[in-house]
């Protein structure tokens, strides 16, 4: 691409690409501009829309055919192109394999295209030195189709973020996440709901007939701590957290924001972000110069995601929150993980609530069960807030408990250094009368 060619009298998506490529040339970031620029001749689409997914797929990961087949009810009602990315590095994959990873989702992309009947994904590989981060991996994918709309005349390409473990939506998903972009000044950029394994009392992702309360407690603890940042009852302000796997953005705000920091092993999601939403706050400062709106929640744009990585955390005795912390991200990929596995070795795991635990409550002369259960709940829950961090002080720990179902009577929380103490008042919390609803 030509990027000498872009004018001023262009469009501002073309201007600010061609600033954030300019930008970044000959940097220290611009090792991967010759694997991009081959990356962009790889790209097509018969459908001239301006809406992409991008779906990065670690080599060892089989999980392509599950993902599509999770997202088609969408498509169907909102199309978005889909670009996917299968990578390793030479360090942790055979080429030979890599070689073979490559063939065999290069079959599922071509299977799904005829199902279309046109090009409606696009397969990209990259056999990367090392070493490898998920903000290197996505920057070079959605580098990549920045340049294609460039040079294809696709003005303002709106770009959604999933991962490869997602394994089903809303209907609406698509619609839902279009539609937010659907104005004259778009947001900053749009997240929406996340869920591992349930989708409200709903299972996912897991074996027949399995639960998993920790895996639930999870789920709910963390749309709790969500939500309070969202209204802004936690942290410094009303802020929206979005996750790599459901979040959007359009063309010129990733590039204006400076692009996935590659030198993030994980966390990109986070930083970019923050960069996003400093756009618009630069904007608002500007009332005569406004390019964004405020960014948005889509709770009707939800997905649920493989629970993989937070089976492994609570396996382990952890919190399913820790699970991106507590091991290595990239030495850990999910592929070394099976779902299956990990769930049914959970439901036999001596220490971790069980559904069994919870069908006891209704014996009321069984206070050691009910002990245990409100033990276990009150660490879940404490450890979890705590780890998370965004709830600043007491005031605001209280705040994300009312959310999660629990009666705070008293307490302290303090983190440098870190003290921390919590009476829960069990007769006035409404949890375990829901988790009772849920497990039965």
């Amino acid at each position: 691409m030509d990027l000498a060619a872009i004018t001023e009298s262009q469009s501002f998506f073309k201007t600010v690409a061609k600033e954030y490529f300019e930008r970044y040339s000959g940097s220290a970031l611009a090792s991967d501009e010759e694997l991009i620029a081959g990356l962009v001749e790889k790209l097509h689409f018969d459908n001239g829309s301006c809406n992409f997914i991008t779906v990065p797929v670690y080599a060892g990961d089989l999980l392509l055919k599950n993902y599509l087949n999770g997202i088609r009810p969408a498509l169907e009602k909102q199309h978005f192109n889909i670009c996917v990315f299968v990578n390793a590095t030479g360090d942790r994959f055979s080429e030979q394999d890599f070689t073979n990873a490559c063939a065999y989702n290069n079959t599922i992309i071509n299977q799904f295209n005829e199902e279309c009947g046109f090009a409606a994904a696009s397969l990209l590989t990259g056999y990367l030195p090392g070493p490898v981060s998920m903000g290197r991996v996505r920057k070079i994918m959605i580098d990549s189709l920045i340049r294609y709309c460039v040079e294809n005349n696709i003005d303002e390409p709106v770009i959604l973020c999933n991962d490869v473990d997602q394994i089903a939506c809303s209907p609406d998903y698509l619609a839902a996440i279009a539609n937010a972009f659907n104005q004259n000044i778009k947001p900053a950029f749009a997240a929406a709901p996340i869920g591992y394994g349930y989708w409200g009392k709903n299972v996912l992702g897991l074996p027949a007939g399995v639960h998993i309360p920790e895996l639930y407690l999870f789920n709910r603890v963390q749309d709790a701590i969500n939500f309070c940042t969202r209204e802004g009852s936690i942290g410094g302000g009303p802020e929206i957290w979005p996750e790599g796997a459901n979040f959007a953005f359009t063309g010129s705000a990733y590039c204006s924001a400076g692009g996935f920091d590659a030198r993030r092993t994980n966390g990109e999601d986070d930083a970019m972000g923050f960069a996003l939403k400093l756009l618009w706050e630069n904007a608002g400062a500007n009332q005569l110069n406004l390019k964004w709106e405020a960014p948005v929640y889509e709770t009707s744009a939800w997905i649920v995601t493989d629970p993989r990585r937070v089976l492994a955390a609570i396996y382990a005795g952890r919190t399913g929150i820790e699970a991106w912390s507590w091991q290595s991200f990239t030495e850990n990929p999910g592929s070394n993980l099976d779902t299956n596995e990990l769930a049914l070795a959970c439901i036999k795991k001596k220490g971790l609530l069980q559904s069994e635990n919870i069908s006891l409550l209704l014996e009321k002369g069984n206070h050691k069960n009910r002990e245990f259960v409100t033990d276990r709940i009150g660490w879940l829950f404490c450890r979890s807030v705590v780890f998370d961090r965004r709830a600043r002080n007491f005031e605001q720990f209280i705040a994300v408990a009312n959310v999660f179902g629990l009666s705070i009577s008293s307490g302290k929380l303090n983190y440098e250094p870190l003290e921390f103490e919590a009476d829960i008042n069990w007769d006035q919390s409404t949890l375990l009368s829901d988790l009772l609803n849920t497990f039965q």
